[in-house]
Formats: structure tokens, sequence, C-alpha cells
């Protein structure tokens, strides 16, 4: 994400301050190693204060503004966790410590930000380019997609130099363990009048597919256990298709803010109504700008058995009495990235939220998958 910083540059991601951390030796040693050799207030006195400034990043002591103080011996570095929270996340030092430890607090909270320059270009254009689909003419590049195995076609929209499904998957994931007999119900599909008609409900280990049944490639990822999958993850998309990771998300977001220019993420990837469901806001602020047509199917949660709760999926209401219209307020797509092994990551839109946003899920949830189309 830029965010504040220059062309060319962004705010950090927490996983950049992790791979900083690692590369100087770990987070017992990285304060020394990354703090400035001069300037740090000494409080006790046993401890050097000053760092080695082994790399020359060289933290100098900013303090904690809201907290009061510490001047001399505070110093908070803050990141983007990729995560639409209350909480901001930043990498913390202190005068009396060689360790660095990271960490998060109230949003509203001041911190100072370090820049780092991006590997790959964020896309960027001087004068707006228009959307592919605006003022009631649609020259969005569409393609067609079909399943292999299902023979399932899906609609798909080249965004950029990236092609996207646009429509919710809809495969059927559910099988029959070999060994056991047993019905393995992995994937749902909603009432609301429509069934299955814009795509299944998924389970983070049906995502990921963790049986390999779907791929032929199991990552044993579940609700419980580890996953460590690492680069592309077809998981349950086609052959050809993979799970979007957070990079591509960001990528998605920084074509539309920097070069489209005239809506915000949010906007331009919702879809205001189709067939009886439509998103609980104005049709000003799901414009569809760019044919991606996220609608507001919302998710639902699995119980400890991993069966789905009664209560099903409780962001999608009736638009009124007696009537068979339905409202949501947000769109969820898992991604296959994770953090601490069983935390996935979703990016959502959500009702009166301009922005696409990731955020760590719960693994109980059962949320809807757009795939991407594996780049050359």
């Amino acid at each position: 994400m830029r965010g504040i910083c220059p062309e060319g540059w962004h705010v950090p991601h927490s996983d950049e301050f992790k791979t900083l951390i690692e590369f100087v030796g770990g987070a017992d040693v990285a304060g020394k190693h990354l703090k400035a050799k001069t300037g740090w207030k000494k409080v006790n006195g046993n401890v050097d204060p000053n760092g080695l400034d082994t790399y020359g990043f060289s933290v100098l002591p900013s303090g904690k503004p809201d907290y009061g103080g510490g001047k001399y011996v505070w110093a908070q570095i803050g990141a983007y966790d990729g995560e639409f929270t209350s909480q901001r996340y930043f990498m913390e030092f202190h005068s009396d410590r060689e360790s660095v430890e990271l960490d998060d607090d109230e949003h509203y909270l001041s911190m100072v930000i370090r820049c780092v320059k991006d590997l790959k270009a964020i896309p960027y254009s001087k004068d707006p380019v228009p959307a592919c689909n605006e003022n009631g003419v649609d020259n969005c590049e569409y393609g067609e997609l079909v399943d292999e195995r299902d023979g399932k076609k899906y609609k798909t929209v080249a965004i950029d130099k990236q092609i996207w499904m646009a429509e919710n998957l809809n495969y059927n994931s559910n099988y029959r363990d070999e060994n056991s007999g047993d019905s393995i119900v992995n994937s749902w599909c909603v009432a609301y009048g429509v069934g299955c008609t814009f795509g299944r409900y998924y389970s983070w280990s049906a995502v990921m597919d963790s049986s390999g049944m779907a791929s032929g490639k199991p990552s044993g990822c579940g609700m419980n256990a580890p996953c460590l999958e690492e680069g592309r993850v077809q998981g349950i998309c086609p052959v050809g298709w993979h799970l979007p990771d957070t990079t591509e998300i960001n990528e998605l977001i920084n074509y539309i803010h920097y070069v489209g220019k005239k809506y915000a993420s949010g906007q331009a990837l919702k879809i205001y109504s189709r067939s009886n469901i439509s998103w609980r806001e104005s049709p000003e602020d799901a414009v569809d700008a760019y044919g991606f047509g996220a609608m507001p199917m919302g998710k639902g949660q699995l119980d400890s058995l991993g069966k789905l709760k009664n209560d099903g999926f409780s962001t999608i209401v009736h638009s009124c009495s007696n009537c068979s219209d339905f409202k949501g307020g947000e769109a969820l797509f898992w991604s296959h990235w994770h953090d601490s092994e069983t935390r996935p990551y979703v990016f959502s839109l959500l009702e009166k939220r301009h922005s696409l946003v990731s955020y760590k899920s719960d693994a109980y949830n059962v949320s809807t998958v757009r795939c991407i189309k594996d780049s050359e």
C-alpha cells in the first residue's frame, strides 16, 4: 500500500518487518543492529542505550507522543498489516533493550513511518485512465473460463494485467471419504431464492483443497491444522487459475486508485444489484466500473464440529416484509495468504466503505471464492 509514501515507495507491510528482523539476526538482537549509534538516553546503568547501526538503518528515539514523551528512550515505526481493524501495527525499540518487538495498538495514535521501495513498480498515470464500464457503456474485456472438472462456465474480466473471475466459484467440493465412507460437506449454497446461482460458500480447508480432491494436490490445511503452503496456490480453483494472494489484491487496488483515479476500489468493484440481491447503500457507491461484479453475499460460520451453524448467513437480510428481495452489507473472498499458520486472510468489500480491504479471518468462517488466472 503506497499510502503517504512517495511514488515508487510504499508503507511497509508487517511481513516486511518480519523479513528485516530475521535478516539482521532475529528479534532478540534486531534492536542492537538497527538503532543509531548516538541519540539514545541511558535508563539502565548496565545497558548501552545506543545501537551498532550495522546496516545503516539508524533508528532514532522518536518517543511516544500520545503517552506523554519518552523522547529519548522509545521509537515506534508503523506498518500496514493488511487488516481492517481499529489497530495500528508497529516495530518498537527501547533504549535499554537490544531486542525489538512487533505489536499493535489503537489506530488513532501517532507514529513515524519508514517507506520501503517497491520491488515491482506500482502503476501510476498522470492523467486518469477511464474505467471500462461507465455511463451505461461497458467496454470491459470479458472472456470465458470453462472448468474442466464439471463443465461449468464463468465470465472473466481483464483488469490491467490481471484476469479475474467475474463470478463467484461454483464448484461442488463435497465428497465421500474413501476410507470411512463418510460424506464430507465443505461447501454450501444459500436459499434466498437463488440457491447456487451466485456461487458457493467454502470452508478454509476446502479452499486450500486440504484433501486434494479438487486439484490432486492436498495441502493439509484446515481449521486447526498448520498451513505451510508457499508461493502460488491453486487450491480449489480450476487448472491454470489460483487463489489470489495479498500482493495481487494490492495490485488491483493500486491500479484502480493510481491509474483510474476516479473511483475508490470498493466503489469500483461492487455491482449494486443482481436478481433479487442488492447492496444496502446507494447505487453511486457500487458502480461496477471494471466488470468485477462483487455482490453482497456475506459469510457463514461453522461450529466446532465443522457443521454450518443454523443462523446461516446473517449479513444478508430481507429488504422488506413479505417480499423476496434481499439486501447485504459485505462481499467476502478467501485469499490463500495466512498468518501464524492457521489464520487465513480474506479480502472484503463492506457497505459504506469505499476501499477494498483485507484482514485476518477465522478459519471457522465460510466465504466465497474469486480465482485469478496464472500469469506467464
